[in-house]
């Protein structure tokens, strides 16, 4: 579980469609990170970066857990670090 505040990286960005989701409004990118805003009624996540659509009731819908992994500060870094390296080679 994650909490509220949380960094975290997609790593599953396949077949984003809900039939539960009345209007689907954006989809997440896989390698992209994300903050953890808050829970939807069945423990979706909310991401204050994007908006995933919304349930027919009106409430907001998050993105399975599942599609996530914890950041971890140093893979910012290391990723940072090669891509610099990258652009100055």
């Amino acid at each position: 579980m994650f909490k509220i505040g949380q960094k975290v990286v997609c790593v599953d960005d396949s077949k984003q469609e809900n039939i539960c989701v009345a209007i689907h409004i954006s989809y997440v990118e896989k390698g992209r990170i994300y903050t953890v805003r808050g829970f939807d009624s069945i423990q979706g996540i909310l991401l204050e970066e994007i908006t995933g659509g919304f349930y027919f009731d009106n409430s907001e819908a998050g993105f399975k857990e599942s599609r996530f992994i914890p950041l971890k500060e140093d893979r910012v870094v290391d990723k940072t670090l090669s891509e610099c390296l990258i652009f100055l080679n």
